[in-house]
């Protein structure tokens, strides 16, 4: 066989490349997937900030998307010390979204405790007293109502001892409060039964015994006298059954376990008290020195 000596045939190909073709080589649609998905996640964040958000708090974030820029815009100096601006009275927006979180965490921590008296802590005591226990979560606190039946009355009529199973209920009732750490408000109710003219008493005397009771009853039980923040009595004013005045389910008395919020607005009530208390015995003492003093001073005009 016969060999070509000539050098053999080298095909060489080119292929012109167009770009913005280039399929998946192209990094392009990365950066436009990490937008989408940045995009996504900003709006979810957004949705779960609203849905944990108050009333209050959802207003203030649709004002900002109102007004985005009004949102920081404070009038005067930034140095209002050098440059004699001046700072706007009241609370801005972000304090009162700070102050909705707290008071969002106060709520949480409410909102546990009332589960824990409808599951765990009241359970023995419900499944025992099922019918004379009610409870309702507030924006105060949650209320717990201990109210008669049929079969048991709390009180004998115009008395203000607690009837044996009662008692019981407050004694079961008191440690478990106490474990909560909170403080707590007891008011006393009565039904409309009308007392004798010659009697002394009425239905706020009788209420506010009532009360009275109870808390002498919860401290006995070991809840801390200390925590309980206040005793009061409504009489016949505010009746679970309205249409019947008489009902036995008018007489009751209720526990509010009390926010941190109510806590310092009672204290901060019972405070002014004080202050004018205080103030009213100044005054009674300068008058008493001024009167004294009158009294040395006054002529003698028995001669």
């Amino acid at each position: 066989m016969m060999y070509d000596d000539r050098d053999p045939i080298i095909v060489v190909r080119r292929f012109k490349k167009v770009k913005g073709k280039g399929g998946h080589g192209n990094g392009a649609w990365k950066v436009a997937f990490a937008d989408f998905t940045l995009s996504l996640m900003a709006v979810f964040l957004v949705l779960w900030v609203v849905s944990m958000s108050t009333a209050d708090e959802q207003k203030e974030i649709s004002k900002y998307f109102q007004d985005p820029g009004g949102f920081f815009d404070e009038s005067g100096s930034p140095d209002p010390i050098t440059l004699g601006g001046y700072t706007k009275g009241g609370n801005s927006r972000m304090d009162v979204m700070m102050n909705g979180t707290v008071q969002n965490e106060e709520q949480s921590s409410l909102w546990v405790i009332f589960q824990d008296l409808q599951d765990v802590g009241l359970s023995a005591v419900m499944d025992e007293f099922q019918g004379n226990l009610e409870l309702e979560y507030l924006p105060q606190g949650v209320r717990i109502v201990i109210l008669e039946d049929d079969d048991h009355a709390m009180f004998e009529r115009g008395r203000t001892h607690l009837t044996p199973y009662f008692e019981d209920l407050m004694l079961n009732l008191s440690p478990y409060l106490g474990r909560t750490k909170r403080s707590i408000s007891i008011i006393g109710h009565s039904d409309a039964t009308h007392f004798s003219q010659s009697s002394d008493s009425d239905n706020w005397d009788l209420s506010s015994a009532r009360a009275n009771e109870a808390r002498r009853v919860m401290v006995y039980g070991g809840f801390p006298e200390s925590r309980i923040m206040q005793i009061s009595a409504m009489a016949d004013k505010v009746p679970l059954d309205p249409d019947f005045p008489q009902s036995s389910k008018n007489r009751r008395v209720e526990i509010m376990v009390l926010t941190k919020e109510s806590e310092k607005l009672i204290d901060g009530l019972l405070a002014s008290n004080r202050e004018r208390s205080r103030s009213a015995g100044l005054r009674k003492e300068e008058l008493k020195a001024i009167r004294e003093e009158a009294d040395m001073n006054r002529l003698d005009t028995s001669g």
